[in-house]
């Protein structure tokens, strides 16, 4: 008979925060900038306005990091299981560049909220990895290590780790980061409310129109807006549902070294 597992079903990281209490839109606003979307895109993309002087609307459907943001692995890393060779491959060495500098740039941008604002996230440097358990598929790792190491990552191949089992080889990326990302994105969220600046939960963007200004239109009322971000995890405005394969042989891992 099978026995039920013990625990909460239920993540880890919205566990042991505090629940949020952001008001809903109660009225027609105006604001520089209007985000779509309350999880970490969002709220980076608001944090970061907000630092450049422009006032900006946080408009979340149901509470705030508590969609994909809140359930996440929490790790913040510019290694996606197997991804380079093949971007090179596709799009050419110039554009994988892009992709991975972009990637570890934004390590480094939770890394530097982390050290200005103070913020107590559990922010550690580590590790990461994507293995591959036999040898038939360690030819895919070992173009991942030649690619990555040509875009100038920070990468090499091993054949440990501290997996509790052995593995054919993996890629491995140095100074990559995890945090308790809960905690990080509720006080950015904190910094951002006041000053002409909102954060609304229970507010659903029903449509955008276009225009000066952009017009947000939810179920509690209108937000004006120069611009418009869209950082919900799947298109809102009828651009269609995209979903990845996932490979079942290269596996990815996090080490806390």
């Amino acid at each position: 008979m099978t026995q039920p597992l013990e625990g909460k079903p239920i993540s880890f990281w919205i566990d042991s925060t505090p629940t949020t209490t952001f008001p809903s839109l109660a009225s027609g606003i105006t604001v520089d900038v209007a985000i779509a979307g309350g999880g970490i895109a969002g709220l980076t993309a608001a944090m970061l306005l907000k630092r450049a002087g422009k006032t900006v609307a946080v408009i979340e459907a149901r509470q705030i990091i508590t969609g994909t943001s809140g359930h996440t692995t929490a790790k913040v890393t510019s290694l996606h299981q197997l991804i380079y060779a093949d971007l090179i491959k596709q799009h050419g060495e110039e554009k994988a560049r892009l992709y991975g500098e972009s990637n570890q740039a934004a390590i480094e941008r939770v890394a530097q909220f982390v050290a200005e604002e103070q913020i107590d996230c559990d922010f550690k440097r580590t590790s990461a990895y994507s293995f591959a358990e036999s040898e038939q598929d360690l030819s895919k790792v070992k173009d991942e290590v030649e690619a990555a190491s040509k875009l100038g990552l920070p990468v090499s191949f091993v054949r440990e780790t501290s997996l509790p089992f052995a593995i054919a080889g993996a890629v491995k990326f140095d100074n990559q980061s995890q945090f308790h990302v809960r905690k990080y994105l509720l006080h950015l969220a904190n910094l951002i409310s006041g000053n002409g600046s909102y954060v609304f939960e229970g507010t659903t963007v029903q449509k955008v129109e276009d225009g000066e200004p952009c017009r947000v239109i939810t179920n509690q009322g209108v937000v004006q807006a120069r611009a418009v971000i869209v950082t919900t995890n799947l298109p809102i405005l009828n651009e269609g549902l995209y979903l990845q394969n996932i490979s079942q042989t290269l596996l990815h891992y996090w080490c806390s070294d």
